[in-house]
């Protein structure tokens, strides 16, 4: 968002000159409204069964990826989210992972596993 030297980013200008106009206040009734909105549609999540839900952090300033810096981060991310897959793919599978310390060999179970109660686990 801003530079080294303490000078905004020029990606960012527009959303620095849009917060100045909506000042503190304005950004505090943004995040209240945000926050009963997840509320209301019942966008929360826990922890543990007995706790409490909690809303899911969501910040108000989007974060701007450049076509410079997405061209530099999509190879790793594109990378990530296969290993991802091909994990669960396993674990959901045909567990072919035994050295692995969370496979259904090591006594990991994918029926309790998945935490969603109304989804299937994927694959």
């Amino acid at each position: 968002m801003v530079a080294l030297s303490g000078r905004v980013l020029p990606h960012y200008g527009w959303l620095f000159r849009a917060l100045d106009r909506l000042g503190l206040d304005g950004i505090a009734r943004r995040e209240l409204e945000r926050d009963n909105e997840q509320r209301a549609r019942g966008v929360t999540f826990r922890v543990s069964d007995g706790g409490e839900d909690r809303l899911f952090p969501l910040d108000l300033v989007p974060r701007i990826v450049t076509s410079d810096d997405w061209t530099t981060l999509q190879a790793g991310l594109t990378q990530r989210v296969r290993a991802l897959e091909a994990f669960l793919a396993d674990v959901y599978g045909d567990g072919v992972l035994p050295e692995s310390p969370v496979s259904p060999a090591h006594g990991w179970s994918a029926d309790v596993a998945w935490p969603a109660r109304d989804c299937p686990a994927p694959g």
